[in-house]
């Protein structure tokens, strides 16, 4: 299966090269290519191990989402209460799991 992702942070070849060799160790990659340009990385992959490959280049240092999929960003002020529980209600609303 292949799959696209928007990756953002990257700055240079190293940055690229750097995404690549994450995402190529992750269990289940057959191949990862990523243009520097276009900030995104298309994967080849057995099985879906999305989850993996976003969670490996945030390590790294940089942003991964798949392409096609909403992106949202939540701009909490952590002494806010009123703030972090709209956000946890928005986060519900949308089914995602709050840690």
């Amino acid at each position: 299966m292949k799959v696209k992702f928007h990756v953002t942070g990257m700055t240079c070849a190293a940055c690229s090269a750097r995404v690549e060799k994450v995402t190529n160790a992750v269990h289940g990659v057959e191949k990862a290519e990523v243009n520097l340009l276009a900030g995104t990385m298309q994967v080849e992959a057995a099985e879906d191990v999305s989850a993996a490959i976003i969670a490996a280049v945030t390590k790294a240092g940089y942003g991964a989402s798949e392409k096609g999929m909403k992106k949202v960003l939540l701009n909490i002020n952590e002494n806010n209460v009123a703030s972090i529980k709209v956000c946890e209600k928005a986060m519900k609303m949308i089914k995602i799991e709050i840690e």
